[in-house]
């Protein structure tokens, strides 16, 4: 139950700060991750560590990523893994 409030917690910051997370149920974000103002964050999306995806971005769905940074305006389409890229 809390690692939940958690979860929810992160998601609904991040959707204050003009992030849209599609389905904040099947979606995990990490408390160390950042991500950019108008950014889309599809269905069954997990950001792990200290991933840092930029402003604009497209990330899914059923994406995972981990401590890894994306720039602005990148596409990361469904079924990607991404661990320790620079995109």
């Amino acid at each position: 139950m809390q690692e939940n409030k958690l979860k929810h917690t992160v998601i609904d910051k991040l959707q204050s700060k003009g992030v849209t997370v599609v389905d904040p149920d099947s979606t995990f974000i990490s408390p160390d991750a950042s991500i950019g103002r108008d950014s889309v964050i599809n269905p069954s999306t997990y950001i792990y560590g200290k991933t840092k995806v930029g402003a604009e971005c497209i990330i899914g769905p059923n994406v995972y990523v981990e401590n890894s940074v994306i720039k602005k305006g990148v596409v990361v389409r469904f079924s990607s893994y991404l661990n320790n890229c620079f995109i």
